[in-house]
């Protein structure tokens, strides 16, 4: 069942034209995190569409009762400065009408260990890691169909709270929308329905994270469907859209090539993109 519709988005000097329907799994992908970002703004009716993106054939833009459904949080934001779940409670009521379960937000901080990544003076400094809890703490305890979350395992190292995380997110059951802005490739390892990336030639691509694969390569005048420039040794990556001729005509050219998959992405992008 259709979300969003996009009809040519005029955004970083592409048109784009998606469908992101309910009940799947999508993720956006791009080297660069503003880029993302600022999708993602646009996705959920914060910034204008030039009404390239409706919702119940309405543009998402400004729109309340679209805004009454879904939630967008930046995982790497400071929403929270406190873990009293009264006053947390109350400033949600009064500012967003919003309904808040104190007893899901209790039990993710103590199943993460919230409170170790954490200074109490008048106000509760959280570390990086201890900022992502939280904020991942204050989702949960928040009921709303349809999600997006920015950055959802920046400065997370722990794997069992990755996990905690990504398995949190990714609940079908509970979310009839699920929309990611990656952080990071790894962590959401086969969990993934479909990725829009952002390549960094002006050009994107939607691909089936499970089917789709790439290649890894020197950069070179015969290549096209160019997604990522890996400038510290001068290779790029390619949507493996190439025939078996194609292929032929490199190793005959001693092209040296290696096909990656979507999650092996991260291990050739460098820090901060696996």
């Amino acid at each position: 069942m259709e979300y969003i519709n996009i009809q040519n988005l005029q955004f970083r000097n592409m048109e784009i034209n998606l469908l992101i329907n309910k009940q799947e799994i999508f993720a956006v992908y791009s080297q660069e995190q503003k880029k993302t970002a600022a999708f993602l703004l646009i996705l959920n009716g914060m910034n204008p569409n030039n009404g390239s993106c409706l919702y119940q054939n309405q543009d998402i833009f400004d729109n309340k009762e679209f805004f009454k459904q879904r939630i967008y949080f930046d995982f790497n934001e400071i929403y929270l400065k406190t873990m009293n779940t009264e006053f947390i409670e109350e400033a949600l009521m009064n500012r967003f009408s919003a309904s808040f379960d104190k007893d899901v937000f209790n039990k993710c901080v103590q199943t993460m260990g919230t409170r170790l990544q954490c200074v109490v003076k008048s106000n509760y400094t959280f570390t990086e890691a201890g900022n992502t809890m939280v904020n991942f703490a204050l989702f949960k305890a928040l009921d709303k169909p349809y999600i997006t979350i920015n950055n959802p395992t920046i400065h997370l190292e722990n794997a069992k709270i990755i996990e905690t995380v990504t398995t949190g997110l990714i609940d079908k059951n509970k979310y009839e929308v699920i929309v990611l802005g990656l952080d990071s490739i790894k962590n959401f390892k086969d969990k993934l329905d479909k990725v829009l990336i952002l390549s960094d030639y002006e050009t994107y691509y939607v691909i089936d994270p499970k089917k789709d694969s790439f290649l890894l390569i020197a950069d070179d005048v015969h290549l096209h469907d160019k997604v990522f420039n890996i400038k510290r040794n001068d290779l790029v990556i390619c949507l493996n859209n190439y025939t078996k001729e194609e292929l032929k005509r490199f190793n005959s050219y001693k092209i040296k090539y290696s096909k990656v998959t979507f999650y092996e992405l991260g291990e050739h992008l460098g820090a901060g993109n696996e």
